[in-house]
């Protein structure tokens, strides 16, 4: 796995460009995780990322930013047995792990600016820069995390989440444009969080495609100006018909919900995408 590519950025040759071939993407095991992790924790370590944050311990031992470290990461994760992270991460699980990443991805910063030598001390900086250390973090870390299990990102709100779909990135990145910011922009925002969060479950995906329809409702008046009844009619029959949106006897709910759930959500997904820009042109061509 090369140091700094996540699986956006591989090259992908012909045969996989093409769709011949499947693409294939080994996963790696939690253990393969851990001690990849090991490393690329030492190296920030050493590199001063963790300084402020955490301070340094040993002979000319002093405190960051946090104090007691092993106090914070009790009372924040409610666990005893993290810190020191190089001792006990071969003993963490794969949910402490993750709480540990997010609680780094919180503390990490870059230091910069000249370096203050105190005679037998330890190295300290002048300053330290959160966002481009917590960039280098993520470059550093996020190709293990597509590489395990379902895959995954640490995003810049530093929060682990699972990767899109394959070939569902670019509608899953790109933001609604609609002039409504809070009941539009906002609820397809956290609708897609609620669909990709690290442990979401059947019920959450069903919840996050619940979501999106709600958001169509919302525009339903809209969404007339720009399709035919018949297409408007449908968009909502999809959800009523298989359980999400009401409970009643007539509705379909012996299907694979895992399978079509993940369907419905990139199909409102991409729906709502293309009745706002159709809206947005019926507009700039004067029928709004």
């Amino acid at each position: 796995m090369a140091k700094g590519k996540t699986a956006k950025q591989r090259r992908l040759y012909y045969s996989v460009r093409t769709g011949k071939v499947p693409p294939y993407v080994r996963r790696l095991h939690i253990v393969e995780v851990m001690q990849a992790f090991e490393k690329i924790y030492s190296d920030f370590q050493h590199q001063g990322y963790f300084l402020e944050a955490f301070g340094s311990p040993g002979e000319h031992e002093f405190a960051g930013k946090l104090g007691n470290v092993y106090e914070h990461i009790k009372i924040h994760l409610n666990k005893d047995r993290l810190w020191p992270l190089l001792e006990n991460l071969a003993f963490y699980s794969e949910d402490e792990l993750f709480d540990m990443f997010e609680l780094l991805a919180d503390h990490v910063s870059k230091p910069v600016g000249d370096v203050i030598r105190e005679k037998g001390a330890v190295d300290r900086y002048e300053f330290y820069d959160k966002r481009e250390g917590l960039k280098d973090f993520r470059k550093a870390i996020n190709p293990l995390l597509a590489d395990y299990g379902r895959g995954y990102e640490l995003t810049v709100k530093r929060h682990i989440c699972a990767l899109p779909d394959r070939g569902m990135e670019p509608l899953m990145a790109e933001k609604i444009v609609h002039p409504d910011h809070t009941n539009i922009v906002i609820r397809v925002e956290l609708a897609k969080n609620k669909f990709l969060r690290r442990g979401s479950t059947v019920a959450d995906h069903r919840d996050a495609v619940r979501d999106l329809a709600d958001v169509l409702e919302f525009l339903r008046d809209e969404v007339k100006l720009v399709l035919n009844r018949n297409d408007e009619k449908d968009l909502f029959k999809l959800a009523n018909e298989f359980g999400v949106r009401h409970h009643r006897q007539t509705q379909k709910t012996d299907y694979d919900e895992e399978i079509w759930l993940s369907w419905m959500f990139h199909y409102y997904l991409g729906t709502l995408h293309a009745c706002t820009r159709l809206f947005e042109k019926h507009k700039s061509q004067g029928k709004g």
